[in-house]
């Protein structure tokens, strides 16, 4: 189960086009720069909680492949979409957490074995689905031996374009030539560090015995 609460303090260090869809309300390209803190318990997906509407609310949670919404009491006046949300249902809360529940099943990727991963599509050839995974260029998508093309949904989740085969898509997650090379160099690099530092130990323990026998 995949949960969704409300912004609340956090930092990223990297890009992360999903935060700042989540805190800003739009996941192109850009830094996010307003502070989690002041958007903390005001607003959502870029929108002040009241005026968040359930169609745009549903539409998000389902590309993300979010199957609950964990709220704070004190939060939930305000978040209006919840209340019109028909895919969730409110679950007996926890302390002063307020869990709303997908009433279907979402489906997501399972992991098969190694780097492949499966899911079940449905959906007419040429059409362009949700497969309720982060986009990344590395992911390669085939179904029945087919190559599928793939891109970014507005959510910044993984689309692929159906062909008119049947059965699951499977995934395969698989670094390239440049990531392969850049981890090629980070483990020389560490390597190299390595050998520097054992020379450095190495040199400064011979010169304290010199010194000890010289004082002797």
């Amino acid at each position: 189960m995949v949960a969704a609460p409300l912004p609340r303090h956090g930092t990223f260090t990297h890009p992360s086009p999903v935060a700042k869809l989540v805190y800003g309300g739009s996941a192109d390209p850009g830094a996010i720069t307003t502070l989690v803190e002041r958007v903390d318990g005001h607003s959502l997906f870029g929108r002040a909680l009241d005026r968040l509407d359930a169609t745009t609310f549903n539409a998000l949670l389902d590309r993300l492949g979010i199957s609950a919404v964990v709220v704070l009491d004190e939060d939930r006046p305000e978040l209006k979409a919840l209340a019109d949300a028909t895919a969730f249902t409110q679950r007996p809360p926890v302390g002063p957490f307020i869990i709303f529940e997908r009433r279907t099943a979402t489906t997501i990727p399972i992991h098969v074995a190694g780097d492949r991963w499966s899911i079940p599509v449905e959906g007419q050839p040429g059409e362009w689905v949700s497969l309720h995974v982060a986009y990344y260029p590395l992911w390669r998508a085939r179904r029945n031996d087919a190559s599928l093309a793939s891109r970014h949904g507005p959510a910044w989740d993984l689309e692929v374009r159906l062909d008119d085969g049947r059965g699951p898509v499977e995934l395969r997650y698989r670094a390239t030539a440049v990531e392969m090379g850049a981890t090629m160099v980070s483990v020389a690099a560490a390597a190299v560090w390595l050998v520097w530092s054992w020379r450095a130990r190495t040199r400064a323990s011979e010169r304290t015995v010199t010194q000890a026998r010289s004082s002797a």
